[in-house]
């Protein structure tokens, strides 16, 4: 793998700490940090042999979510945190006539943290275990 998921919170990191940040940065910087959710999600998917979600009204965000709200309580719980960073990663990324503030970056950015810890804590069971 040419890019680690990881690879993604290390251009977050860099970009909220600037002493001269802009709104541009952090709006960035939050999106990197979901970025860095969505492909630990994605491995841990596949990890998981959780199935694949077919639409073809879905993007392969929303077929993602779709993948751990198929499965167990506790995936389900991933597929809710996982889509509300989605949500508020599009803010970010989209909503660039409403004003997105250094504290909101760093709110998102935490929901981030948070959402890899969780998935980090599924083990490499059986998505029917998980």
């Amino acid at each position: 793998m040419a890019v680690a998921p990881s690879d993604f919170m290390l251009i977050s990191d860099l970009l909220i700490s600037l002493e001269a940040g802009s709104e541009t940065h952090w709006r960035s910087a939050a999106s990197r940090a979901y970025y860095n959710a969505y492909h630990e999600a994605k491995l841990k998917a596949d990890e998981l042999c959780l199935p694949e979600v077919q639409g073809s009204n879905m993007g392969s965000h929303a077929r993602l979510v779709a993948r751990f709200k198929a499965s167990s309580k506790r995936l389900k719980v991933i597929a809710v945190m996982l889509d509300n960073a989605k949500c508020s990663r599009n803010d970010a990324d989209y909503g660039i006539k409403n004003a997105y503030s250094l504290a909101e970056a760093r709110k998102d950015i935490r929901v981030c943290v948070t959402l890899i810890s969780e998935i980090g804590r599924l083990g490499a069971t059986k998505a029917a275990e998980a």
